[in-house]
């Protein structure tokens, strides 16, 4: 179990970096653990490595994997998919991976966001699937996630009579084990494996947990409580998502899971988008329609807000200048990276991947991404406050 020990003057320095600062200087003091700098949503072995990146997180999909399988069962030798291209590229760049394993659930109302529990034959072929994955990508995955956000309402979402413990696990448990028993018997016959960690589900309502938890369903607390159990029983790492926190809101939700937690903890998705969840609800301002237009750019008089104005840019791009002034405007916690990653390291997390390299059509997240690659003009233009603040991130 990891215990936050914090003095008097630690507290202090951290309700400081509450506020906005403009330094270094105002960082919590040396952390009990190094954090390991990790991205996720960027796939491109030589950036991740010019970055400094020390892991990226990878998240895929089972049809994902049947679709560059279906093609090397054509005939097309597997070393020539752009999958395995692609992950062998961030392997030899020496940049370690962060594998997530979706299974969606495409007979609900959103498989992108949904998934299943697999029985039956389903569940022979997605294990079959795994060990086949396994065998021929595993050497060059350094840590296999289980699953990707559960438990929530709306977005990792299990069917209910799923997420029900009966007594020995709720079936999402237990298809959980299975997964887990099947990577750890690949690992005890293949010597190239011995190395792989496993990482637990992501339980995604930790903040409702800590500062909404009026009004949550029973059955989906009580899931909570067993994906951080299932972790502590069958996985080298527990994952939490800290996309959305603020930074004073750090502490509160550190306090409140030291006691549940006994393993390292990871981060595969973090970032500093809770400045951009405001931002992008804000009308578009007088002084971002004048500097838009000293730059030859026209924002339609028909677009009220920026959200609608960074969906307008997906087919009208703009310049970086204007993308940069924008980022600036939306009043970004300037040392976040460094301020939260050291609150993080002193709870026990070990890696932190932040969220995220490419854009990802969620306007809040494309704002806090390294590179603005629809919304502005060329190709991979790298947005200097997040780049240069990952690059200088100790």
């Amino acid at each position: 179990m990891h215990k936050i020990i914090f003095t008097l003057k630690v507290l202090s320095i951290f309700f400081l970096s509450c506020t906005k600062q403009n330094s270094e200087t105002d960082l919590p003091p040396d952390t009990n653990n190094e954090i390991s700098k990790g991205i996720f949503g960027l796939r491109n072995g030589p950036q991740l490595s010019a970055l400094g990146a020390e892991y990226t997180r990878i998240l895929v999909r089972d049809y994902d994997i049947a679709a560059i399988y279906a093609e090397a069962d054509e005939g097309i030798p597997l070393e020539n998919t752009e999958g395995y291209r692609q992950i062998k590229s961030i392997h030899d760049n020496g940049v370690k991976i962060i594998l997530t394993f979706r299974w969606p659930d495409q007979t609900s109302s959103d498989p992108l966001l949904y998934d299943r529990v697999p029985y039956g034959q389903d569940k022979e072929d997605a294990l079959n699937l795994l060990r086949r994955f396994l065998a021929d990508f595993g050497s060059m995955i350094d840590i296999y996630s289980v699953q990707n956000e559960v438990g929530g309402l709306g977005p990792g979402t299990y069917a209910t009579a799923d997420m029900v413990n009966a007594g020995n696990g709720s079936p999402a448990y237990l298809w959980w084990k299975d997964i887990v028993e099947t990577v750890n018997h690949e690992k005890s016959n293949n010597p190239a494996l011995t190395y792989l960690k496993i990482a637990a589900p992501v339980p995604v309502l930790l903040k409702r947990m800590v500062f909404e938890p009026a009004g949550l369903p029973q059955t989906n607390i009580d899931f909570f409580y067993e994906t951080i159990q299932f972790g502590n029983n069958y996985c080298d790492y527990v994952d939490f998502h800290f996309n959305t926190f603020s930074l004073e809101e750090h502490q509160p939700a550190l306090d409140f899971i030291a006691p549940l937690v006994h393993k390292p903890m990871i981060a595969t998705e973090w970032s500093e988008v809770n400045s951009a969840n405001v931002y992008v609800k804000k009308p578009v301002s007088d002084a971002l329609l004048t500097y838009a237009k000293s730059r030859n750019y026209i924002i339609p008089g028909t677009i009220p807000t920026n959200d609608e104005l960074i969906e307008y840019m997906y087919d009208h791009p703009v310049s970086l200048e204007i993308w940069e002034f924008m980022v600036a405007e939306s009043d970004y916690h300037e040392g976040f990276m460094q301020q939260s990653s050291a609150l993080l390291a002193n709870a026990g997390f070990e890696i932190l991947c932040w969220n995220s390299g490419w854009q990802e059509f969620r306007t809040a997240y494309d704002l806090r991404s390294f590179f603005a690659t629809l919304t502005v003009e060329g190709a991979a233009n790298e947005i200097t406050v997040f780049t240069n603040a990952f690059r200088e991130w100790e």
